[in-house]
């Protein structure tokens, strides 16, 4: 699903090297932790994957197509494929829970019922029922991050990036967090998460750990995918994004 080839990634004319020489292969379905101090270049390889950014040498893949080479258009499409959840939560102030996680939806046009039922759908997983008229003010650190990672999943994307996702939080809600994106992961999403927190690995035993240090991947325990695959066929169906309209003049019911 994602390949890394041979990847740098150099900052100010070379003279700072975020990434050196990166190789490796993520597949479908796998959690990755990816550890590492700050500036070990974890944020520079999840803008690599959104194609914000393109390598300085080598190449990164998605599902076989090389992002360096994405049009404008086939860009915007491909980061519909990767849901971002972010430390600082990134909510909009002035809009609701439900608003916020329905932003994408809007934004690529979908249904006004299709939305609030995937609201819906996603509070009941985040254990948020009844938060949609409340504001990111009236919520804690814990259920912010809840809202941020229901937005990232509204669209059902194949992989989730976390960035350093309880790196504002306490280790209650941390853990919290951890367990929800494990839950996501048994959906069959793909979930890359980066963390300096070396205490929160073994809450998923089965998970990948690839060490960073310095922009290099010094260490790797690679894939481990259970042999026997869950079936999930009722529940992957539930994350199904809703079908697309032509028009978004119909809000959000309140």
């Amino acid at each position: 699903m994602i390949k890394f080839d041979q990847v740098s990634k150099d900052f100010c004319g070379g003279t700072k090297k975020a990434l050196c020489d990166v190789s490796f292969e993520i597949a479908a379905g796998e959690f990755v932790f990816l550890t590492g101090h700050s500036g070990c270049g974890k944020t520079t390889l999840m803008r690599l994957l959104l194609r914000e950014l393109k390598p300085t040498r080598g190449a990164v893949y998605f599902d076989e197509q090389n992002l360096k080479h994405l049009s404008r258009g086939k860009v915007a499409k491909h980061r519909r494929h990767v849901g971002v959840v972010w430390q600082d939560y990134h909510l909009i102030d002035d809009l609701t829970v439900a608003e916020n996680i329905a932003l994408p939806l809007i934004i690529a046009r979908h249904k006004k019922k299709d939305i609030n039922g995937r609201i819906r759908e996603l509070l009941a997983l985040m254990k948020m029922e009844g938060y949609e008229n409340v504001y990111p003010a009236q919520l804690s650190g814990g259920e912010a991050q809840r809202v941020g990672l229901a937005r990232a999943l509204v669209t059902a994307p194949e992989v989730i990036f976390a960035d350093e996702p309880t790196g504002n939080l306490d280790h209650e809600n941390a853990v919290d967090i951890v367990n929800l994106l494990k839950s996501v992961n048994d959906y069959g999403t793909t979930i890359l998460m980066a963390t300096h927190d070396t205490s929160l690995l073994p809450l998923v035993p089965n998970a990948r750990v690839m060490h960073f240090d310095k922009g290099c991947l010094v260490s790797d325990t690679g894939p481990k995918l259970p042999e026997d695959e869950p079936d999930n066929e009722t529940n992957e169906s539930e994350m199904e994004p809703p079908d697309e309209v032509d028009a978004t003049s119909e809000e959000i019911e309140s």
